[in-house]
């Protein structure tokens, strides 16, 4: 079975084993094709996305070329006819983008009366903990073509949310230390998220970690200066006067 992995650049393994594509443009075509796995593609319009600035004729020579070096790697999971090319997914196939998305998307079962069932949390911060696992890091790392730069934007913004939705669940259920970590992780995505540093600093002191938080507050103070040049919001600055008196 073929495993694609996607998050922290493109690898392939199959059975195990890691498979190899000779040449850069050879893992862009692949990876275009992942990106956009939903359809065929003309021939005409993948060259001149791979080589836009090569005439016509002899960017479809090449597109031929990196194909064949392709399918000698993949055999029929990429397959073309005279007019497209397209990944296959008819084939078995992990693509560690699907399980994210899916395991991202788990839904808050409730019962008749609007409450949560009975040991739904911990399935639900499971599957969550497994999406979170499964981003290893930006989509296609490495790539820099816009096409791959709006599908790394969306997903690395699905990330946030499933790390914002597992920090709510972990605090729903006590778990503050869990939640500690998952709120170090959105500030490490996103240093600027200055609501994740307030949470930090909230958590902190939930665990009797004063100190910690009251640093926490001067590092979110030192990055938005730095980055932007602006103050902390009032509402940061109120949580700190709170904490800094304790």
């Amino acid at each position: 079975m073929l495993h694609l992995y996607t998050f922290g650049g493109l690898r392939i393994e199959r059975n195990g084993q890691p498979l190899q594509l000779p040449t850069h443009k050879a893992r862009d075509l692949l990876a275009y094709l992942i990106t956009f796995r939903d359809r065929p593609h003309p021939r005409p319009v993948l060259a001149g996305i791979l080589w836009p600035d090569l005439p016509e004729e002899k960017a479809r020579r090449r597109l031929s070329d990196t194909l064949w070096r392709v399918r000698r790697v993949l055999g029929d999971y990429v397959m073309a006819d005279e007019e497209c090319i397209w990944f296959n997914a008819d084939l078995p196939c992990w693509l560690d983008v699907d399980d994210f998305v899916v395991k991202s998307q788990t839904p808050m079962p409730k019962s008749r009366k609007g409450e949560p069932e009975a040991g739904v949390w911990d399935l639900v911060i499971g599957d969550l903990r497994d999406a979170v696992a499964l981003y290893r890091g930006p989509f296609l790392d490495g790539l820099y073509h816009d096409w791959v730069l709006l599908e790394r934007e969306r997903l690395h913004g699905l990330y946030l949310e499933v790390l914002g939705r597992l920090l709510e669940l972990h605090k729903h259920v006590g778990h503050y230390e869990s939640a500690l970590t998952i709120a170090q992780r959105i500030v490490a995505a996103e240093p600027l998220h200055e609501a994740a540093h307030r949470e930090l600093m909230r958590l902190y002191h939930l665990l009797g970690r004063d100190a910690e938080a009251v640093a926490q507050y001067h590092r979110c103070r030192e990055i938005l200066r730095q980055e932007l040049d602006v103050a902390p919001a009032p509402e940061t600055e109120a949580l700190y006067h709170i904490l800094s008196r304790r």
